[in-house]
């Protein structure tokens, strides 16, 4: 009787669980005790290591023990900066070393940590504002004649011009024609009152290049306010009253007061005979804001008033009309 061979089942004999051992990569990373220097070490785990396990319930017991010993030791720390700090720069090993400098610390980082020291400097130079400053800043005016004579008792406040330099009256009314909007400080001997280029002689003549007067003007309502980005300003306006002769009024008729406003860059709060006006930056900004800050045009004239007189004391003008000059808007 032939034996006949045995037959290979066509189905896939699954027998125990067997453990795949691939190549790992590791990658270590090692910094300098003076946080300068970065070490990277990348590697393999070889193939044929498997994982780590303990066979002896002892081991864990024995590792207890000595964590126990180290937490007794009187220079025990739980704080790992302090271990990096002490420990010495590893020798590099065999593999593939990634060398990256550390940026030095310029106080980008952290602006307030670099400012701190300073800080006395700082008040310094703020209470140095207070005063003139310097002999030389006030000794002499600085206008652009330099054979001024003037007694130097005037600046810009708020730093709104460059420098810290002071003026005489004539100079300073001569420097701001083109500055209505600035406010003034007056050196009273003690220390600087404020004021306004309007209580110096300022005048600005509409339609006119700077420095000349119109021989036809007609000045404005005395109480003319001006609201700029640097607050709320009282100024003396002429309008002028020159007939037109371009064609663009019939009869030869003066500009009305609207468009001479207009043509300043100023948008007046009215049409008839304007008493109130803001410039065109302030209009600019205002918009910026309410777009997408939603402020509204009461708290953003508060402002203005803040910024005019922030202690309260003096209240700055204020139109009934200024709210029609945002809604333009």
């Amino acid at each position: 009787m032939s034996s006949q061979p045995a037959r290979s089942s066509h189905k896939r004999q699954i027998g125990g669980p067997r453990l795949v051992v691939s190549h790992t990569a590791t990658q270590e990373s090692f910094r300098s005790a003076d946080d300068r220097r970065q070490r990277t070490r990348i590697g393999t785990v070889a193939d044929t290591a498997g994982p780590s396990r303990m066979n002896d319930d002892g081991a864990w017991h024995q590792e207890d023990l000595a964590t126990s010993s180290a937490r007794e030791d009187p220079d025990f720390t739980y704080q790992l900066g302090a271990f990096l700090a002490s420990e010495p720069d590893m020798a590099p090993a065999d593999g593939i070393f990634v060398v990256a400098a550390a940026t030095r610390s310029t106080g980008q980082e952290r602006p307030l940590h670099a400012w701190y020291p300073l800080r006395d400097e700082y008040v310094a130079e703020l209470l140095r504002r207070e005063g003139r400053g310097s002999r030389k800043v006030y000794e002499r005016c600085s206008g652009a004649n330099s054979a001024c004579e003037g007694s130097a008792e005037f600046r810009c406040a708020n730093g709104q011009c460059f420098g810290e330099a002071m003026y005489c009256q004539e100079c300073i009314v001569a420097t701001h024609a083109r500055l209505p909007t600035h406010f003034i400080e007056h050196w009273s001997g003690t220390h600087f009152q404020r004021t306004t280029l309007k209580a110096l002689g300022l005048r600005m003549q509409l339609n006119h290049r700077v420095g000349v007067v119109c021989p036809y003007k007609r000045p404005a309502f005395k109480d003319f306010v001006l609201y700029d980005l640097s607050g709320v300003h009282e100024v003396s306006v002429d309008y002028c009253g020159c007939r037109t002769d371009d064609g663009s009024a019939e009869g030869g008729e003066p500009l009305p007061a609207r468009t001479q406003l207009l043509r300043a860059c100023w948008w007046p709060a009215t049409i008839a005979e304007p008493r109130s006006c803001a410039t065109f930056s302030l209009l600019r900004l205002f918009q910026v804001l309410n777009c997408l800050g939603k402020l509204s045009a009461y708290d953003f004239l508060r402002g203005l008033e803040k910024c005019t007189a922030h202690n309260g004391l003096d209240k700055p003008p204020v139109r009934s009309t200024a709210p029609h000059i945002v809604a333009f808007l």
